[in-house]
């Protein structure tokens, strides 16, 4: 996301004809995940008109807790997410590994990582994180549709 956000804000910067004319793009993205929905708004905040198409007909609150490791964390404070992020989130000192006995098998301290990485991992429930990108995506102008599945790409034009 980094990389997509910085070679966009790039282009920008050169305002050249040739460059100009690919943000008149109108960009369809295949899949309103977590990762569908923050490349969608970043694409809306660099000026592109972005549709996300779903293939499930409703967003459900389904789906356990995942771990949001510093570089995800920093892709939300990109996205100007990051309070809210640590607001879903709980706290993760440590990451223990255990057998199905329950005998520990690691044990690890996460603040070296912190250290190292600038940014804390958040642990939220992915239906929480889904929800609050996908009103997010809604509120920058996005637009969503489900109960769609994408059954081929091409080419509108062929001289294109």
């Amino acid at each position: 996301f980094f990389l997509l956000t910085s070679t966009v804000e790039n282009l920008r910067n050169k305002r050249s004809l040739e460059f100009e004319n690919m943000f008149d793009l109108n960009v369809i993205i295949v899949g309103g995940g977590i990762a569908g929905l923050s490349t969608g708004l970043f694409l809306l905040r660099a000026g592109y008109k972005v549709h996300v198409y779903e293939q499930a007909p409703f967003i459900l609150p389904v789906g356990a807790a995942i771990s949001v490791w510093s570089n995800g964390v920093k892709v939300m404070n990109k996205l100007g997410l990051g309070k809210e992020m640590i607001r879903l989130g709980g706290r993760m000192d440590k990451m223990i590994y255990k057998t199905p006995e329950g005998d520990t098998m690691v044990e690890m301290d996460l603040q070296e990582v912190y250290s190292k990485s600038g940014e804390r991992a958040y642990p939220v429930s992915r239906a929480d994180l889904q929800q609050m990108l996908m009103d997010e995506y809604q509120k920058a102008g996005g637009e969503l549709t489900l109960g769609k599945i994408c059954v081929s790409v091409g080419k509108v034009n062929p001289d294109d």
